[in-house]
Parts: structure tokens; sequence; C-alpha cells
């Protein structure tokens, strides 16, 4: 397939990953919500959620796409698009869950304290 027949596909992926994602944002802005009404939204976590739900779904459309030359968006149907919003969904979990696990880094290990000496014994 060439880069043409390509950029449409990985557009659709981007945009029905970006949908899963935001899915998942209802969800969690209701739940929280409900729990602090106060709470406010946070609108740079919500861009780099979408951002990544719609990386999830590029990723998914390239890993399931058996398209040709002829016929470019070979193989999806609706299923599979909905396949493309549930990686959007759920690759955003994935993709958070190692970005956070890669960007930890260990609080530098202090020695250990040493234990104090016992207390001379008494001459009473």
């Amino acid at each position: 397939m060439t880069a043409e027949q390509w950029l449409p596909l990985l557009a659709l992926g981007a945009l029905l990953g970006a949908c899963g994602q935001m899915t998942r944002v209802v969800v969690g802005v209701t739940k929280a919500k409900r729990d602090n009404p106060a709470t406010p939204l946070d609108l740079q976590q919500l861009l780099v959620g979408l951002l990544i739900g719609a990386v999830a779904g590029v990723l998914a459309t390239m890993a399931t796409t058996t398209g040709t030359a002829t016929n470019p968006a070979g193989g999806l149907d609706a299923k599979a698009l909905m396949g493309l919003v549930a990686a959007g969904y759920a690759g955003a979990d994935f993709l958070e869950g190692m970005a956070g696990k890669l960007g930890q880094t260990k609080p530098p290990s202090s020695p250990p304290t040493p234990t104090p000496p016992p207390p001379p014994p008494s001459s009473t």
C-alpha cells in the first residue's frame, strides 16, 4: 500500500482511538464529579489522554489492517471499527501505565542508619 492509501486509514484509527479515550474520560469525569462536585477538569491531562488514545488507535490500525493496493480498507467492517475504539479505550491504559513505569525513578538509597550501642550496664 502507498502512503496515500495509509494516511486516511491511520487518520481514521487516530480518530476512533481518541473516541475510545473520550469514552474513558466521560466515565472518569462522571465518577470524579459524583465523588467531589468541585473537582476541576484538567485540560492538559485531557489533551494528553486524547493524544494517547489516538496513538493507540493508530497502532491498532497498523496491526489489524489487511488492505491491499486495490482495496486499502480491506477488512474494516463495523466490528473492526469498534475494535479500534476499544483499542483507544484500553490502549490508553496500557500506554499510560508503561509511561508511568518508564518515567519513575527510584529515590536515591540512603545508607542504613546505624543502631545505637546498648547502654552501659549499671554498677549499682
